[in-house]
């Protein structure tokens, strides 16, 4: 297990606890989300948005506090992730934040969007719970990775 002072490379975050914010309209996933960080026993904070347009609100403030890392659903019933995307990049906090958007699909024109409009890493959803929860924690593990200049596509898709 990384230490936690590896996840915190910039002194943005005012929690000593990893904190991860997720923009999904599904309750379900909300659910799947805190089951994986209640099952890793880390004390890892999550912080639900109904959809990108509300977590774009509110990172666009100067005085809440910032996340370690994002997820967002790549299937927004409200504000899609591109939107979302653009949005967050645009802000002063959103450009170097590490931003994951998971989905099921494995269409390389969703990953190659997600790339362009701003996305540090691509996570393809697995069926199986347990398999979901070891790629989300080895997205958040190396979230220091995507505070690098530039993109790599060697890094942008992960699995497990």
């Amino acid at each position: 297990m990384l230490l936690d002072s590896a996840l915190k490379p910039y002194s943005m975050h005012k929690s000593d606890k990893i904190h991860i914010f997720l923009a999904d309209s599904t309750k379900a996933e909300h659910a799947q989300f805190q089951e994986m960080i209640d099952q890793m026993q880390l004390g890892w904070l999550l912080t639900y948005f109904e959809n990108g347009a509300e977590l774009a609100a509110y990172l666009e403030s100067e005085t809440k506090p910032m996340p370690h890392m994002v997820f967002i659903a790549s299937q927004d019933l409200h504000f899609s992730a591109r939107d979302t995307l653009r949005k967050i990049r645009s802000s002063a906090h959103g450009r170097s934040l590490p931003i994951a958007i998971y989905s099921s699909s494995a269409s390389q024109a969703i990953m190659y969007e997600a790339l362009l409009c701003g996305a540090n890493v691509y996570l393809r959803k697995p069926e199986r719970f347990e398999e979901m929860s070891a790629t989300f924690k080895k997205a958040v593990q190396t979230q220091w990775l995507y505070y690098a200049d530039g993109q790599d596509m060697d890094i942008f898709l992960l699995s497990v």
